[in-house]
């Protein structure tokens, strides 16, 4: 899984970076399979004992508590976790953050490096949210819990503190036709791929038309008019990696400021293992910084 030869001809198009090699030699070398190859609840022990040997340690001096996020139109009550710095700017801007795996896999717990780096690096609030799950609730059901949260916390903005005024997109994915380029470039590739993308969906859709309903493809809204501020970043490597293009492209034709960042070298799952991805975490960490510190005094 670690070696050149198992990119296939993706190896003489990309040059992939040592920390991306030596990461999937280490999984194999540890006998971890693909996600294809177990079973969710097997999955989530994976991205959190991953997280534990990858993500590394922030020394973070700071406050971190959790509030449930409920809604008018629902019964449901999302776990957030608000991290807050002891140094957090005058009016920091807030940093809601829906954490990956494929609407089936992670959690909070294997993001705690990740928000609380942010929050220390760019002196927000960051918001963790953890949304129901598929098999167990399949699509929408996330989405749902996602808006809540969201809701939740412009509605309560003097309990949290801050304000969410722009978008940070990390690899989205947007389109679930899987039509883009990057779909046939990555199928049977390391890491996230085009086949492991597809075990995903029969986990988390209902049923085949949802591939276009914007809810859960959001390459498939109307209008991206009125969308705020965003900063899309994306793996090179990484099957997802056009149709974020194709989503911020969208969202430059409809006028919204959006930054684009694609880290050359770098895996999909790259953005939340800082510990082992030092080097390419780097500038993604630094332009979130930078992006985050416009909205904030």
């Amino acid at each position: 899984m670690g070696d050149l030869e198992a990119w296939g001809q993706v190896a003489s198009r990309y040059t992939i970076h040592q920390e991306t090699l030596t990461y999937f030699r280490r999984l194999k070398g540890l006998g971890f399979k693909r996600a294809e190859e177990q079973t969710p609840e097997e999955l989530r022990a994976f991205s959190l004992r991953r997280s534990e040997l990858f993500g590394g340690h922030v020394d973070f001096c700071g406050s971190e508590i959790e509030y449930f996020a409920s809604s008018l139109n629902s019964q449901i009550r999302v776990p957030v976790t608000v991290y807050k710095s002891f140094d957090v700017s005058q009016v920091p801007a807030i940093l809601v953050f829906f954490h990956g795996g494929g609407l089936v896999s992670s959690s909070r717990c294997a993001y705690a490096t990740t928000f609380k780096k942010l929050a220390k690096c760019a002196r927000c609030l960051v918001v963790g949210v953890e949304y129901r799950l598929a098999p167990e609730d399949r699509v929408p059901a996330a989405f749902h819990d996602c808006r809540c949260a969201t809701e939740w916390i412009l509605g309560n903005k003097e309990l949290v503190g801050g304000h969410p005024d722009s978008k940070i997109a990390i690899y989205p994915f947007t389109d679930l036709t899987l039509s883009a380029p990057s779909y046939s470039e990555f199928v049977d590739t390391p890491g996230l791929n085009t086949n492991t993308i597809k075990w995903f969906m029969k986990q988390f859709l209902e049923n085949e038309d949802q591939v276009t309903d914007p809810v859960v493809s959001p390459y498939f809204r109307p209008s991206f008019i009125g969308l705020p501020p965003a900063l899309v970043i994306l793996a090179e490597l990484d099957p997802i990696r056009d149709d974020g293009l194709a989503y911020a492209k969208k969202m430059q034709e409809a006028g919204v400021p959006t930054d684009i960042l694609v880290v050359h070298g770098a895996p999909h799952v790259f953005f939340h293992l800082p510990g082992h991805f030092k080097e390419l975490c780097r500038e993604p960490y630094e332009k979130i910084v930078e992006f985050v510190q416009r909205f904030q005094t």
